[in-house]
């Protein structure tokens, strides 16, 4: 992603630091979105066929003369729908060489696996084949009421990277509330393992706790090959968790397939994913995305997709299209 440096703000120190900067990254994208399970009323017509977002990285960076870099992120985030513009609690993070530690607002191991959510196509970049259950992640807006906190650690070595991260969802309060079965708001634990060999690249990732819900766990397997310049494809399993605090609402196991052919500025995406959990009325999903890029860092994306549909509602599977333009700065 292409960095813009705000020379008013660099700073250079003759001792001690070696330099420091200031930069803003991100994105934004806009178009039409169509999803049937949108509930028929006034207010969801008004937005159920707009997608916008505009997305402010400000990232801080200074190096030592040792060569250790410390370094933190806000970010600045409106999606459609919004009041107003969201702010990120601060990350904050120290590398040197492979290792990458974050404090705050920090990533956590599970989502910043590389394969996990692989599949995803279109304007929003969404897929069936996601994990369906909760986890915990970098926090684009202000914390609720829960004032969390994590820790991430990333090293990375001849093609083999390894993660770990751990959330406090609650730093408010000692007495985490539980119910009489144990379950409730707990600290997250996550691993991700993954390793890149020529056209190769595999990888694992476990979750505990996911989404600070005691005894949901998660864990995914993947796989992604590089057949030729133009084409790869990967395959995916993922154990899910529960969707409610109680373990009711088993999600089930999702598999999914989904490749990617290229050929000069088009490219096209597809995938195929089957989940079992009981509420389903249909255990098999499907998408098929295009985008074209346009140069300049911006590709127009179109995609359609096929839901699971739900057995407690008297809705047919959802269908979800979207089509719009997304640009990088």
């Amino acid at each position: 992603m292409k960095k813009v440096l705000f020379a008013t703000t660099a700073l250079v120190f003759s001792a001690g630091f070696a330099a420091a900067e200031v930069s803003i990254s991100g994105y934004g994208r806009f178009g039409a979105s169509y999803d049937s399970s949108a509930d028929d009323n006034d207010s969801q017509k008004s937005t159920s066929w707009i997608e916008q977002r505009l997305r402010l990285n400000i990232d801080a960076l200074t190096t030592t003369d040792g060569g250790v870099e410390f370094g933190g992120r806000i970010r600045l985030q409106f999606d459609d729908g919004n009041d107003s513009t969201g702010t990120a609690p601060a990350l904050l993070y120290v590398s040197y060489g492979g290792l990458r530690v974050e404090v705050g607002n920090a990533n956590t191991a599970f989502d910043s696996d590389p394969l996990a959510q692989n599949s995803e196509i279109g304007l929003t970049e969404r897929s069936f084949g996601d994990p369906r259950s909760a986890f915990l992640s970098y926090n684009t807006y202000a914390y609720d009421t829960d004032n969390r906190t994590g820790i991430y650690a990333q090293y990375s070595i001849a093609g083999f990277t390894a993660r770990g991260s751990y959330v406090d969802p609650d730093q408010k309060s000692d007495d985490q509330p539980l119910n009489e079965d144990g379950i409730g708001l707990v600290s997250e634990k996550s691993v991700s393992f993954s390793y890149e060999t020529g056209p190769l690249t595999i990888s694992a990732a476990g979750n505990w706790d996911s989404a600070g819900i005691k005894k949901n766990n998660v864990w995914f397997i993947g796989g992604l090959y590089q057949f030729t310049d133009q084409f790869s494809a990967g395959l995916n399993y993922i154990d899910e968790g529960y969707e409610g605090w109680n373990k009711e609402g088993d999600l089930g196991k999702t598999v999914v397939v989904y490749g990617t052919y290229a050929i000069d500025a088009v490219a096209l995406h597809a995938y195929i994913a089957n989940n079992d959990a009981d509420d389903n009325k249909s255990d098999t999903t499907y998408g098929l995305g295009a985008d074209y890029d346009l140069g300049g860092g911006t590709k127009l994306l179109g995609s359609i997709e096929r839901g699971y549909g739900s057995k407690s509602s008297d809705k047919d599977e959802e269908t979800i299209a979207q089509f719009g333009v997304k640009f990088n700065f």
